[in-house]
């Protein structure tokens, strides 16, 4: 009976080596796939110069607000799932790291727009990932993807994050600016500044008559 019980476990351990292999083998050809899809991305935006003829006034204040140590809890932009706040687009500033929120909605964006504009499609890679990478640390990839990283060109590329999320955002108008959804409390109010709406059990405001937001109070 012992005898049996670990032939049978013996099986069950190659059935499952089996199937691990294959699992490995599938994924190399995935990540093969990936890579050119990647390298494809990473060579559409990162060099581009933001002219400031292509930022509107509003997002070039909002930004350099941001920039300037503005970073209150008031939404600024909604990219698919993720939301953005000030303290969000604040760690878009020279010598900041990067907040994962503005990882992830930036390259949310840039593989949407890769993918509208090519037969074959990008994959997502989360903002772990993308860390290792930006770190030189290659994991999943067997190719760099190239970027400059002087300076000049890393604050370039920050401000192109920063100008793309707001640009690109999602409707706003109908979400809270402090929570980032529509459903919740039925009582709104707005920023006399700003127009910024939000639920009123969001900010609790001492007065409905002269509200004004975190993002509008100097």
């Amino acid at each position: 009976m012992e005898e049996e019980s670990v032939r049978r476990i013996r099986r069950q351990y190659k059935d499952v080596r089996r199937h691990v292999v294959q699992l490995i083998i599938d994924s190399k050809e995935d990540m093969r796939r990936l890579e050119h899809r990647l390298l494809d991305l990473g060579t559409c935006t990162n060099t581009e110069t933001v002219s400031e003829t292509q930022v509107s006034p509003r997002i070039e204040q909002c930004i350099t607000d941001a920039w300037r140590g503005k970073n209150v809890f008031v939404m600024v932009s909604k990219i698919g799932p993720y939301k953005v706040f000030f303290f969000d687009l604040y760690s878009t500033s020279p010598g900041l790291e990067l907040e994962s929120e503005v990882i992830n909605a930036f390259i949310y964006l840039e593989i949407q727009k890769f993918n509208i504009r090519s037969a074959e499609q990008a994959f997502y890679i989360d903002s772990f990932e993308m860390r290792k990478i930006w770190r030189g640390h290659l994991t999943m990839l067997k190719q760099p993807i190239d970027f400059s990283s002087d300076e000049e060109s890393v604050n370039n590329l920050r401000k192109h994050i920063a100008v793309t999320l707001l640009q690109d955002s999602d409707d706003l108008t109908r979400l809270c600016s402090f929570c980032g959804e529509e459903s919740g409390d039925t009582a709104w109010i707005s920023c006399l500044s700003c127009l910024r709406r939000y639920h009123r059990s969001c900010v609790q405001p001492s007065s409905l008559d002269t509200f004004v937001c975190a993002a509008c109070k100097d």
